[in-house]
């Protein structure tokens, strides 16, 4: 299938999924997935959360991001993360059920799904009509506690034979089953024919061990966990401590300090027909295309392939040539990867001594291999998307804009794209695997990050060397436009920035200042087709700007008022209150005696949040 073909079935599968009509299994779904990422690593799909919004559902704000958990499929994998974190052989950790439902959080009444992590859905109504809650062992009842709604095995297997959808059919599994009743219009529907759901509270199964009780204890826990009355895929380990387990940190996707061990793996031998290659970030990759194999009744044919050979020609690691016999695992029956590799005896190994794209010299780094040509046409379509990236486009992933740019641009640059695309539905509409659909999506995106992306966002989309949204941050403080930017700058004033120095600002200004001024006149040319906030002269207007609209907002530090009075004043101000910094955090408010870049605020300029002091903050508020 093509990009887009894969982009409009895992839709539709996800869409049937949430309206409860989804009859394929989750291993296809999961086998599609992983058939996209393969192809197109870094599409919008891959990292959009897989929810659908519930119909006509009240919007909850998660006051603590619910997080997905980083996943590993092997025992070597979980145990060479558990030592990465441990402090000594006795760190202890918890092993507890990974359930396999819809991610809940209980408080003080109210029951809200994950939805996108950081905001959810209200269904209090369902879980007061039909759930049942089944706490922590030695709690009796809890005001506050986060867990998964689910369909016990025996409840499925005995009430759910009888539960028949609104189309006269019964439910195909249980989480499919708790999707559908989650998002009925009357849940009445379902409670009349006897459905019940369990809202099981995560800490209710919690096993202990420590780090040198590995080997001892792990086989013990997964048996007993297998054998609970509750439908998992895996099973969640994280640090005891909950000090050390925060210390880890986070990142926008997950907790560093807990990770998910998914169940079993399946393999099989097969045949390579082909290698086909791509380009990375910095690398060229490659992907093996082999004969077929069915792993737990999906059909797989690509894997990624390793280049990490050390010479040149480049030979992929394991010896890979045409008909050799490969050994296909789906980890976690998810992701297909080739775990050996026995050579055909007559065939000459794939090997690539230049860019199979634009015929360039290539080198062979530690980490990859590498096209040297600056002018490689993938090289530039590849920096057109990251560009994309961080102005915030959404819905368009990079082989979407590789196929534009292959057919209509001999020189891809944000440039071309900004001004061209909008301009070209009719064309997009007509390359194979689009339409119109795809083609106004295209449309649609360009110009949203046109009026919508910041300065920081338009320097870091730039390309300048080290230069991210950090950066361009500082460089909105100092400069206030783009214009001032390239056409005042000097060495000193950039090396007066915070973060930057004499080193980097030598890289900026010769970024800028390079061979007839190109790069300064096109960020100039570029800028004027985007809509970025105006800075006015006087700091009561530059703060009243910076705050500009409703949306989510996040204090830090010791504040003259109680955290709960600033949250008030917020809310009083049409601003959602927030415990976490996240990249869609609207505004991060710091207390004025706050030691600058410290915690959530390096992680707000990391994100491009605006910040701001709390006394201004106030002073705003007031007006």
């Amino acid at each position: 299938m093509t990009v887009h073909e894969l982009e409009e079935k895992i839709r539709k599968l996800r869409k049937d999924y949430w309206d409860g009509n989804c009859t394929t299994p989750d291993s296809e779904y999961d086998a599609l997935v992983e058939e996209l990422r393969s192809i197109d690593p870094q599409n919008p799909l891959l990292v959009t959360p897989e929810h659908g919004d519930l119909k006509g559902r009240k919007k909850v704000a998660h006051a603590v991001p619910m997080l997905s958990l980083q996943k590993v499929y092997t025992e070597g994998e979980l145990r060479k993360w558990m030592e990465s974190v441990s402090r000594s052989p006795n760190e202890f950790f918890l092993v507890q059920p990974k359930f396999d439902g819809n991610s809940c959080h209980y408080d003080h009444g109210q029951y809200s799904t994950r939805g996108d992590g950081n905001v959810g859905e209200d269904v209090t109504d369902v879980c007061l009509a039909m759930c049942r809650q089944e706490l922590q062992n030695g709690f009796d009842h809890k005001d506050d506690f986060y867990g998964e709604i689910v369909i016990k095995k025996s409840d499925f297997n005995t009430v759910y034979k009888n539960v028949k959808r609104d189309n006269g059919e019964t439910f195909k599994n249980s989480r499919n089953a708790v999707a559908g009743i989650l998002n009925a219009d009357n849940c009445d529907f379902y409670a009349k024919q006897g459905a019940v759901l369990t809202l099981v509270d995560y800490d209710k199964y919690s096993l202990r061990m420590k780090m040198c009780e590995f080997d001892l204890k792990w086989g013990l826990f997964k048996s007993y966990i297998s054998k609970l009355d509750y439908p998992t895929d895996g099973i969640v380990v994280k640090i005891e401590d909950p000090y050390w387990r925060e210390n880890q940190g986070y990142t926008a996707h997950h907790p560093k300090g807990a990770m998910a061990f998914k169940f079993e793996n399946s393999s099989a031998q097969t045949r390579l027909k082909d290698i086909e290659y791509g380009m990375g970030k910095e690398f060229i990759t490659a992907t093996a295309i082999f004969e077929p194999v069915n792993l737990n009744g999906v059909t797989v044919s690509r894997a990624v392939v390793p280049m990490n050979s050390k010479t040149l020609p480049c030979i992929m690691k394991g010896n890979y040539n045409l008909d050799a016999t490969l050994t296909v695992e789906r980890a976690g029956d998810v992701i297909p990867h080739i775990t050996s590799v026995s050579p055909a005896p007559t065939s000459v190994f794939f090997t690539i001594d230049k860019c199979p794209f634009c015929g360039g010299e290539i080198e062979v780094l530690e980490s990859g291999v590498r096209c040297k040509n600056d002018n490689c046409q993938r090289k530039k379509i590849h920096r057109l998307y990251d560009a994309l990236v961080q102005l915030g486009i959404k819905n368009v992933g990079e082989a979407t804009v590789t196929a534009i740019c292959n057919k209509f641009a001999s020189d891809a640059s944000l440039y071309w794209w900004m001004f061209s695309i909008p301009t070209m539905k009719d064309k997009i509409a007509k390359l194979e695997g689009f339409g119109d659909t795809s083609a106004q999506i295209v449309i649609d995106e360009t110009k949203r990050i046109m009026d919508t992306a910041t300065m920081p966002q338009y320097v870091a989309a730039m390309g300048i060397p080290n230069v991210g949204i950090r950066i361009g941050t500082e460089i909105e403080k100092e400069y206030r436009t783009v214009e001032e930017f390239t056409e005042h700058t000097t060495l000193p004033r950039l090396a007066n920035l915070d973060g930057v120095g004499t080193v980097m600002a030598q890289r900026i200004f010769n970024w800028l200042y390079n061979d007839n001024n190109m790069n300064r006149q096109s960020m100039l040319d570029l800028s004027k087709l985007f809509k970025f906030e105006t800075h006015g002269n006087g700091e009561g207007q530059a703060v009243a700007q910076s705050v500009n609209a409703k949306g989510t907002v996040c204090f830090t530090g010791e504040m003259r008022m109680k955290r709960s009075e600033m949250q008030k004043i917020a809310k009083n101000a049409g601003y959602t209150p927030v415990n976490g910094v996240t990249k869609n955090l609207d505004l991060l408010v710091v207390a004025d005696n706050a030691e600058w870049c410290s915690g959530k605020q390096s992680t707000a300029i990391r994100y491009g949040v605006r910040i701001m002091k709390e006394s201004d903050f106030l002073n705003f508020c007031k007006n």
